[in-house]
């Protein structure tokens, strides 16, 4: 090798010596792992957070429901259909004044042992009747929650039509029919649950008025309906 060469050759591995030593020099053939990103942008930065979809709260709605209605009284029992329009004042759903209607037919058969009625004088009684029944009911768990127990009460109106009539040995006697209007109250429990654009409910009722007839006297007419119903709110 010539003296240039030795010289040549002597310069290029001191030069590798000094860059090998050199803490601030690079590492050749060797890539950043965090190349393209930006200094500092994984930190510091919050995760997006799931919210819960909110449940609009209804402010009023109508519904239908039916029953089957056990009068505690000597009564068969009886189809009770019905019609409600309720308003809901609160924002979590649980207050709800309503207006219900319902229709109940019921009959009562007995046979009168008093010495004003000859012997084996027996008797009908057929009560027609309509209830409207403004009530608060009171929904335990806030509407977001799809079930909750209900719980409702309040004063009842029965507009009914009462017909007596009766026969002794064969021989019918003439119906006695009267109109009259009792006072009551009711007090119902259930669950309800949503449903499509409504809610699904179901409830048994106790109710209890006080009849006054000509023939019949005064007497409190207990009753229990179990119900199924369905409300659309808006």
């Amino acid at each position: 090798m010539s003296p240039t060469g030795r010289l040549l050759a002597l310069a290029l591995l001191l030069a590798g010596r000094a860059h090998a030593e050199d803490p601030g020099a690079e590492p050749v053939g060797e890539e950043e792992e965090d190349e393209g990103l930006p200094t500092g942008a994984t930190e510091g930065v919050p995760l997006p957070v799931k919210r819960a979809v909110e449940v609009p709260t209804p402010r009023l709605y109508v519904g239908a429901n039916v029953g089957a209605g056990f009068a505690l009284a000597h009564f068969g029992p009886s189809v009770v259909p019905g019609l409600e329009a309720g308003a809901v004042l609160d924002r979590d759903g649980r207050i709800q004044p309503f207006l219900g209607v319902q229709y109940a037919e019921s009959h009562a058969t007995g046979e009168a042992d008093a010495p004003a009625f000859p012997d084996g004088y027996t008797w009908t009684l057929a009560l027609r009747g309509m209830t409207v029944a403004p009530g608060l009911r009171i929904r335990v768990l806030p509407w977001r929650e799809r079930v909750s127990p209900e719980l409702a009460a309040g004063p009842m109106l029965l507009l009914g039509d009462v017909a007596v009539s009766g026969s002794a040995d064969g021989a019918p006697f003439p119906e006695t029919r009267q109109t009259r209007a009792a006072g009551g109250g009711f007090f119902s429990a259930g669950l309800v649950g949503r449903l499509g654009p409504g809610q699904l409910e179901g409830h048994v009722t106790f109710s209890l008025v006080r009849l006054e007839g000509d023939l019949t006297g005064g007497a409190f007419v207990p009753s229990l309906t179990p119900s199924i119903g369905y409300r659309v709110s808006r």
